[in-house]
C-alpha cells in the first residue's frame, strides 16, 4: 500500500498551459511592441522641423517621449501614433 501511494503522488503532470502557451504568446506580443516602439522613434525623426512646428508640436519633446516610452510603457507611443502623427503628417503634406 505504501508503494502505491508513493507512485501516485510523484506523477509528473507536465508544465501546464501557462508556460506552454502563455509565455510564447507574451514573448511575441512583447517583441511586436518593442519593434513598434523603434519604428515610432524613427517616424518621429522622419518629419522636418517645419512640419512639427506647423502642427503645433515639438519634435524634441516627442522624440524624448517615445524613447522614454520604449523603456516604460507603450501608451505614449500609441498616443503619438494615433493622435500626434496624423497632424504632423498633414502638416508635412503627406496625408
Amino acid at each position: 500500500m505504501r508503494t502505491l501511494l508513493a507512485e501516485t503522488t510523484t506523477v509528473d503532470q507536465g508544465a501546464g498551459i501557462g508556460p506552454t502557451i502563455l509565455v510564447p504568446v507574451l514573448a511575441v506580443i512583447s517583441i511586436a511592441i518593442f519593434v513598434w516602439e523603434i519604428v515610432a522613434i524613427f517616424d518621429v525623426l522622419k518629419y522636418s522641423d517645419e512640419a512639427w512646428t506647423a502642427s503645433g508640436r515639438t519634435k524634441i519633446l516627442w522624440l524624448i517621449l517615445t524613447i522614454v516610452s520604449l523603456f516604460t510603457c507603450w501608451l505614449l507611443t500609441a498616443y503619438y501614433w494615433f493622435a500626434v502623427r496624423p497632424k504632423v503628417r498633414e502638416a508635412a503634406g503627406l496625408s
